[in-house]
């Protein structure tokens, strides 16, 4: 997977000659924690996040905020880490770790900014794909119980459970969406469940 993948293309940026007061009411304005800096040409020369504009709170008081302006800030700061659309996942979670960030700006080859990639865009993914194994893990087990029960016709939850490998609970917990949906039929027989295909 790459940056073009899960990077965010509605992007909100700050310019070289907004103040800091513009800056920050754009962030709880659009609920975002940083904002990539685009001159004139639409290229960026910066970044500038919630972080940055506390060090600033210390620096200076309440008025001198509202007139300090973001080319003032950039001049000083650190390096800027980009990439480009192609630039795998794995690489730019290494570029957030190794430069302590939370944001990339994706650029074109003339350096204008065309994506960003945020760390809750990655952590996104991750949540996607544990979601989408726990779904095929739920399928599987379901075609499984299914086959079962074409060949025995009813079998108890603990035979069920011992022939899948399953804890018991787990086990209950599918059967009961399938019962739900008037798949199975689910009956108490000795304190034991069995179960019966409709």
């Amino acid at each position: 997977m790459k940056a073009k993948d899960i990077m965010s293309k509605n992007i909100i940026f700050a310019r070289p000659d907004e103040t800091i007061k513009e800056v920050s009411l754009k962030m709880l304005k659009n609920k975002i924690s940083g904002l990539p800096i685009i001159d004139n040409s639409g290229k960026i020369v910066g970044i500038i996040s919630q972080t940055d504009i506390v060090k600033l709170s210390e620096k200076y008081d309440e008025k001198e905020l509202e007139k300090l302006k973001v080319n003032e800030i950039i001049k000083g700061k650190r390096k800027l880490i980009a990439a480009r659309e192609n630039t795998s996942i794995k690489r730019l979670i290494k570029l957030m770790i190794k430069h302590d960030i939370s944001r990339i700006p994706i650029v074109d080859k003339e350096y204008k900014v065309i994506g960003i990639v945020s760390k809750l865009d990655i952590l996104k993914i991750f949540y996607k794909e544990e979601k989408e194994e726990r779904e095929e893990k739920i399928f599987t087990l379901i075609d499984k119980i299914l086959k079962i029960l074409e060949e025995k016709k009813q079998i108890s939850l603990n035979d069920l459970s011992k022939e899948l490998n399953e804890d018991l609970s787990y086990l209950e917990q599918n059967l009961k969406i399938l019962e739900k949906h008037g798949i199975i039929e689910m009956s108490y027989s000795l304190g034991n469940i069995i179960i019966k295909k409709k």
